[in-house]
């Protein structure tokens, strides 16, 4: 989208991409979704949390990463996969 200030300079607004989000106006960079956090669409105002069974450990993301086979995270907004544990009936052995 194009606009000229007052001073007839053109300007341009730019789409945050997926994986970044600007939830200011007028702002001038998008920001990366945290860890733990996506956004799959371009141009949101924010990002949303990984959903239960899932973690995030990168800046920046689309999507989230599955937990490992037989296990799950606790709730929304794993960031890691340390984050993931084994469901209710099971114990983690060492």
């Amino acid at each position: 989208q194009r606009f000229a200030d007052n001073s007839g300079v053109t300007h341009i607004c730019q789409v945050c991409e997926p994986g970044s989000y600007q939830s200011t106006s007028a702002a001038t960079s998008c920001i990366p979704c945290p860890s733990g956090e996506y956004e799959d669409q371009p141009g949101q105002q924010q990002c949303h949390r990984c959903e239960a069974g899932k973690y995030q450990d990168q800046l920046g993301q689309s999507d989230c990463k599955a937990c490992p086979v037989g296990t799950t995270s606790l709730g929304r907004g794993a960031a890691e996969i340390e984050d993931c544990g084994c469901h209710a009936g099971s114990i983690k052995m060492v």
